[in-house]
């Protein structure tokens, strides 16, 4: 075996071994080691050397993972100081061999391989502090960014030597690559090995009260904490003040500096008065945890001129150089004046480990900012520069910040960034976020100044002077395949993907997902250590909401405040121009209050063409087209209310119930969308040109529609970030219900044998005594309490359900229960939107039966409708075409026990979220239509025999625009043939559906597929329409018809992992699904176990530290337009301290007693 194919195998021979217990010192197989040890001296030059120093340093007796990468740290310290030593001892005699320029860069080296033997014993610490305090502390992130930089120091030592001749560099380079290489391997055995479980769990658990010291360092006090928010220096202990004009302690920073405290473990502040201050300042290693505050860009100016032509190393023509960790600075202009023509010329270098600047300018020509190493973070700063001008090979974080470019020489090239990581395992970027791109220049986004540079643009604007292919080789092909360049949501007259670059490594990320990972939080690990800072920060994408540190300003600032927030409103929609005039003339960076406009905006345009259009009034007195207006004004009003009561929704702000809420408004936005495709739907078999007359009348409306929905569509995914899914959120409040929402479980059946049958729109004193009143009575309790019952022999109060329905009060707030016993009941119905709560309750699906033979519908307009035991039946036949058997558009409606039986269009999905349990369904094309969120679990579908020149297909979705959350979802389910279609299904083929709308999604998931269906699976609706867009999938299902190797090979045919099917599932599709726990209705949730080979979800012990990490985004904020947040705080730390004392057994007193408190904090706070 190959040495480059030891460490994947290695890995899987590992990963059972260690995960088999809570003993992770258990020692491992030799044969194990032995490759370890083989993959720590890989490529280095003296291997037998190597593996003789590692050795050593191994302990005798039982070795583990740990004791491993314990002596590879230890040897790639030993191998750093070597080389050291030989630079140390060159530089000893050099000033006689080497030019003034190579002394420099000596010197340089000589720091650079410091930081490496400091950054390696950082790593070697913190792993053994770790393991021996048992703290429940994650060292990833701390540990992948010391090793990222300590590999990188050994190439900026050998780039000091550019413009020599070289001799010096190559009499070192040899034992500096011998370093690096050690490095580098002990990088990928630790990047490969770090998910192993390599440290204890926790030995106690943190106490869930300490709410406040969330996101700071253990070892900061609770005055450096108070010392780093604070908004002004009025009350501030500054430990020293510098001022020009002798009025402070020191006339320059440097002997500030220099009289800091050595490796300090407090905040010491420094505090520049206003001036220019002409020196070049080095803070070394040794000056940490300082903090520089100004008095404002502009007025505090710390200003040099050393540039790369004067003989200087690029690393040292730094005006202002930090290296100790954890320094800030606030209110600070750092300036290089050296000017173009003098080439590299930088302005701030920043070696410092989690580090901050908080509205600072960087001001310089070629190289301003170098971001060597660790990792940084940027807010509301100003960049200027003209060439690579934020460069390195930190990870670093820009929010908010102003990025100019400048003047270059003649013929020079205007590039932004030069990012220069390395190695794949490096876990450095750049990452620039919700800032501003002004070019007076042509203007280029960055070029790869190593192979694999990592550079990310993000919810930014680019002006017209960023060229359309937007980023630029460094020379030839170099790194085109392995850099990652990604641009997400970017806006401007420069933003426009549609002439980038092709390379390979370049990527427009459209996926949320694959964004966040270059968020604060995910990137720099900024959750735990910014929020100690005081330095405000989004960390998020959904940049307009849960801001740190925000604040009302009036006038000038007022209105640039309003402007941003506008612009980031309108970053996730696809027709930004209509969302900005939708929002013209709103005053207020409140997103509440711009949502709100957006919606109310959408509803004018709508309710405007609706009653003043001409178009329309031309249509109307056509006789051709008069019933088709009469339709579009039915849907028009639909799609008014949804936009009404979304309206009202936003209004609530109610975002202690948030999930709910979001659920709520994609419901109804999604279905606003679909009544106005609807109504132009209904033109397609008149004649003349009336469909794109209608279509281009309501092209704005759609436009808006669309927009609101991708607004709220962004913010479901800021809130599926904070995970509130994994809280088991609904019952926190329920003391006496013992459901459970996760895992496989099925509920009690609602009329069935049960202490609770009744669902939970029967609230206050008629629930109470219903309930009383169901003691023993069993399965028929729920028909004996009807409000109404229907029969056609008499016995109940009328004969026909139609006449039932004049008893149902308007706008019911409980369930309205009509019994319709057994019979065949020949009438056409429609239950008003204003029929909430209606209960249709039969004797059993054979015994009552609902039929007409129409091409019209019965039709469930009201919300929260359910139905059982029933069956809904159009007998029209195969040759009436189109004959729907039911028409549901009513929110959050339940079907269970119910046969819907027709040919073809059997039930119409219309709009609005439906679930469907244990019902038949039949038909012969595409029978399961329209453009709901509808599930379908345990049903059975039976494709009918359709006529002879027809084919027969299930579904056919409507989702015409991409933020819908709507679609077909069918799991657990049973895809059948009816006994006269069998014989014909040769010649009348059937399909799993086909694509009717733009993006139509539907998802098999667990399902038996029978044999009749054709190995292509899907067919297409007209030549090329939706086959790109559409999202179909089907997830571990079975039987004959299941195989996937001849399926059709569309853009749209999608292949899901266990973890993305599992977001299918009510629990997460429906957003928040408590309508059908509620309800009684026996339902999975989530998937019940993942299929073989495949990782399930988290474990729910792991929920309380993310939701510790999602608490540091909430801060609270004494502002009264910050109420929200307040009560965010508030709601989860009451869930983490409930969640914190959770356990399957028996409470303690104080345990229940933490409980009983939290509950109560939760009701007041709802």
């Amino acid at each position: 075996m190959g040495r480059a194919r030891v460490l994947p195998c290695l890995i899987l021979i590992l990963c059972p071994i260690i995960s088999l217990g809570t003993d992770y010192e258990q020692s491992i197989p030799s044969q194990i080691m032995e490759n370890m040890i083989a993959q720590v001296c890989t490529n280095m030059e003296d291997q037998i050397s190597c593996l003789s120093d590692f050795q050593t340093r191994l302990p005798n007796g039982p070795r583990n993972v740990t004791s491993i990468l314990a002596a590879a740290l230890e040897a790639s310290i030993n191998e750093a100081r070597k080389a050291l030593q030989m630079v140390s001892n060159f530089n000893s005699f050099s000033s006689s061999v080497a030019s003034a320029r190579e002394q420099i860069a000596v010197e340089d080296c000589k720091e650079l391989l410091d930081y490496s033997v400091t950054e390696l014993s950082w790593s070697l610490s913190e792993m053994r502090r770790v393991r021996a305090s048992g703290v429940a502390h994650d060292p990833r992130g701390d540990l992948q960014a010391w090793l990222s930089a300590a590999l990188s120091n050994q190439d900026t030592c050998l780039e000091g030597f550019e413009g020599t001749n070289r001799h010096v560099e190559n009499y070192i380079k040899g034992g500096l690559q011998q370093v690096t290489q050690l490095i580098s391997n002990v990088l990928t055995l630790y990047t490969q090995l770090h998910a192993l479980p390599f440290r204890p769990p926790p030995r106690h658990h943190e106490n869930p009260n300490r709410t406040r010291e969330i996101g700071f360092p253990n070892w900061m006090s609770e005055g450096d904490k108070d010392l780093l928010v604070a908004s002004s220096l009025k009350g501030m202990h500054v430990d020293a003040v510098v001022a020009l004009d002798g009025s402070g302690q020191y006339r320059t920073i440097m002997e500030a500096v220099d009289e800091a405290p050595d490796y300090s473990s407090r905040r010491h502040v420094i505090y520049v008065k206003k001036g220019v201050y002409n020196e070049n300042v080095d803070m070394k290693k040794k000056k940490t945890n300082i903090m520089l505050i100004g008095d404002g860009i502009g007025a505090t100016v710390i200003s040099g001129s050393r540039n790369f032509m004067q003989g200087w190393t690029t690393f040292r023509t730094a005006t202002f150089a930090v290296s100790g960790k954890g320094f800030i600075a606030r209110d600070i202009t750092f300036r290089n004046t050296a000017g173009p023509s003098h080439h590299q010329a930088v302005a701030l270098r920043v070696d410092s480990d989690q580090s901050a600047f908080y509205r600072c300018s960087m001001e310089g020509y070629q190289d301003t900012l170098y971001a060597h190493s660790l990792r940084q973070f940027y807010r509301d700063c100003n960049i200027h520069g003209t060439i690579d001008f934020i460069f390195g090979n930190g990870a670093i974080v820009v929010q908010n910040s102003n990025i100019y470019t400048r003047t270059p020489l003649p013929y020079q090239k205007v590039t932004i960034t030069a990012q220069g990581r390395k190695s794949p395992l490096q876990s450095t970027g750049f990452s620039i976020q919700d800032s501003f791109v002004y070019g007076n220049q042509p203007t280029y986004l960055g070029r790869p100044w190593k192979a694999y540079a990592r550079v990310v643009y993000m919810n930014t604007y680019l002006s017209a002077m960023v060229q359309p292919r937007g980023w630029l080789e460094w020379y030839g092909n170099f790194a085109l395949n392995t850099l990652y360049f990604g641009e997400y949501r970017n806006y401007g007259p420069g933003a426009s993907p549609g002439g980038r670059v092709k390379w390979p490594g370049f990527h427009v990320i459209r996926d949320t997902s694959e964004a966040v990972f270059f968020t604060v939080q995910r990137f720099i690990d900024g959750m735990s250590w910014l929020p100690a800072t005081g330095v405000k920060f989004s960390a998020v994408t959904f940049g307009f909401v849960f801001k740190w540190n925000r604040s009302d300003d009036g006038g000038k600032k007022g209105v640039e405040a309003t402007a941003k927030a506008v612009q980031a409103m309108c970053q996730p929609t696809d027709y930004k121009e209509a969302c900005f005039k939708s929002l013209s003339g709103v005053h207020s960076d409140d997103p509440r209050e711009l949502v709100r406009k957006a919606f109310d905006s959408t509803k004018l345009e709508l309710a405007n063409v609706a009653q003043n259009s001409t178009v329309l009034k031309e249509l109307e007195s056509n006789p051709t087209t008069t019933e088709a207006v009469k339709n579009c004004k039915e849907l028009f009003q639909n799609a008014i209310d949804d936009l009404q009561r979304s309206f009202d929704e936003i209004g609530k702000m109610e975002w202690n119930l948030a999930e709910k809420m979001v659920g709520n408004l994609k419901s109804w936005l999604s279905a606003a969308i679909t009544y106005q495709d609807t109504c132009i739907d209904g033109f397609d078999n008149t004649t003349g040109n009336a469909a794109d007359k209608v279509r281009k009348l309501l092209e704005t409306s759609k436009q808006m529609s669309s927009n609101g929905l991708a607004i709220i569509s962004d913010m479901s995914s800021m809130l599926g970030d904070l995970e509130p899914s994994s809280l088991n959120r609904r019952r926190l409040l329920e003391v006496k219900s013992q459901r459970r929402l996760l895992g496989s479980i099925y509920e009690h059946v609602l009329g069935h044998d049960s202490d609770e049958i009744f669902p939970f729109w029967l609230e206050g004193s008629r629930r109470r005594r219903l309930l009383e009143a169901s003691t023993n009575l069993g399965a028929r309790d729920l028909k004996d309490k009807a409000n109404v019952v229907v029969a056609k022999d008499g016995s109940g109060k009328y004969k026909t359900i139609g006449e039932a329905l004049k008893d149902i009060p308007k706008h019911r707030n409980d369930s309205f229960i009509v019994h319709i016993k057994q019979g065949v009941y020949n009438e056409y119905l429609v239950l008003e939107k204003w029929m909430t709560h209606v209960i249709f309750v039969g004797d059993g699906p054979n015994q009552t039966r609902i039929t007409h033979n129409k091409n019209f519908v019965d039709a469930v307009l009201g919300d929260y409708f359910m139905a059982k035991d029933i069956a809904i039946e159009n007998t029209a036949g195969a040759t009436k075409r189109q004959a729907v058997a039911l028409r549901v558009q009513s929110d959050e409606s339940i079907f269970y026990n119910v046969h819907v039986d027709g040919y073809q269009d059997t039930l119409y999905a219309l709009t609005y979220r439906q679930f469907y349990e244990n019902c038949r369904i039949s038909g012969t094309i595409d029978f399961i239509f329209g453009d709901a969120a509808a599930f379908f679990q345990n049903c059975t579908f039976v494709v009918r025999k359709p006529l002879e020149d027809q084919n027969c297909i299930i579904t056919a979705q409507g989702r015409m625009e991409r933020h819908q959350s709507t679609g077909i979802i069918i799991h657990k389910s049973r895809i059948e043939a009816d006994s006269e279609y069998y014989p014909h299904r040769q010649k009348n083929k059937a399909y799993l559906g086909r694509p009717w709308k733009e993006y139509s999604r539907t998802i098999i998931m667990e399902t038996h597929i029978g044999d009749f269906i054709q190995p292509e699976g899907w067919i297409p609706w007209k030549d090329n329409y939706g086959l790109e867009t559409c999202y179909y999938s089907e997830f571990n299902n079975k039987g004959p018809g299941s195989k996937l190797d001849n399926r059709v090979k569309w853009g749209g045919i999608k292949t899901i992992s266990y973890q993305r099917a599992d977001k299918f599932m009510p629990l997460k599709f429906f957003e928040a699904d408590d309508w059908i726990q509620d309800s009684g209705v026996p339902y999975e949730p989530k998937l019940s176990a993942p299929p073989p080979g495949m990782a399930p979800q988290p474990a729910r012990q792991q929920a309380l530290p993310r939701l510790r990490l999602r608490l540091a985004l909430l801060p609270l904020d004494p502002h009264p337009h910050q109420t929200i947040k307040v009560k965010v705080v508030t709601i989860l730390q009451a869930r983490a301290r409930l969640l914190a004392h959770h356990t399957p057994r028996m409470k303690s007193p104080g345990q229940a007693r933490v409980q009983a408190q939290a509950r109560v904090q939760m009701k007041e706070n709802f």
